[in-house]
């Protein structure tokens, strides 16, 4: 297999970069605006934080808390 050839998160979505934020204390104070008009992935209560694109989770009691939140 061409590794060189193969799909990526970054072309699926039509972005050159993809950025994943996770949550915890060295966030406090990041300038989220620095990702402003990229593409990002949050960890949980990250994806409201850091206004994502996508929230990604395998937190059981995270969905099922904020199951209405996630719907929208």
């Amino acid at each position: 297999m061409d590794l060189t050839e193969k799909p990526t998160l970054a072309n699926k979505v039509g972005a050159d970069e993809v950025y994943i934020v996770f949550g915890g204390p060295s966030l406090k104070g990041f300038d989220f605006s620095k990702l402003k008009d990229k593409f990002t992935l949050g960890c949980n209560r990250a994806a409201w934080d850091a206004d994502c694109d996508a929230i990604i989770s395998i937190d059981s009691t995270f969905v099922n808390s904020n199951k209405r939140a996630l719907r929208e």
